[in-house]
């Protein structure tokens, strides 16, 4: 199995954040970029693998090939991204072992109501939130490193 260090729900991807702060703190290698419509924009791709320091691996997925990935053995620290939380709950489904997902900015839209600052949810990403949460894994809202993890619980 990966050594994911990071299961990450942020709308933005790759950006400064995750690039900047995270990746310093947690020391990862790989970032996988995982969501179905992405992997097939190559535009959207070209421009996340620029953006990408040139010392991380970067890979953008489409979901049955990051549980491939995923499901594999590799102790390579790894950072997984996705748009929303039921992409995250394939990942599961398929096999894939989380202890832990992250929400990050989840930008509101006419479906989604707030959650915390920066963090709004619709009422499906909070149901899969609370069914992710009902089989063990931490769901936690958490913007930097700096900031003080908030827990699921508080935010529902």
């Amino acid at each position: 199995m990966s050594n994911v260090v990071l299961a990450r729900i942020d709308d933005r991807l790759i950006h400064g954040q995750v690039i900047a702060k995270w990746a310093k703190k947690l020391f990862f290698k790989n970032i996988f970029v995982v969501d179905d419509a992405v992997s097939k924009d190559a535009f959207a791709c070209r421009l996340m693998l620029a953006i990408a320091p040139k010392d991380l691996n970067v890979k953008i997925l489409n979901v049955a090939d990051a549980t491939e990935l995923l499901k594999a053995d590799d102790e390579t620290a790894t950072c997984v991204i996705t748009k929303n939380p039921m992409t995250f709950e394939t990942l599961i489904e398929n096999g894939v072992v989380l202890k832990e997902v992250q929400l990050g900015g989840m930008g509101s839209n006419s479906n989604r109501t707030s959650l915390v600052r920066n963090a709004a949810a619709s009422q499906e990403e909070r149901e899969c939130m609370k069914r992710m949460r009902e089989k063990g894994i931490r769901v936690y809202y958490q913007d930097i490193p700096e900031t003080k993890p908030t827990e699921l619980e508080k935010l529902l």
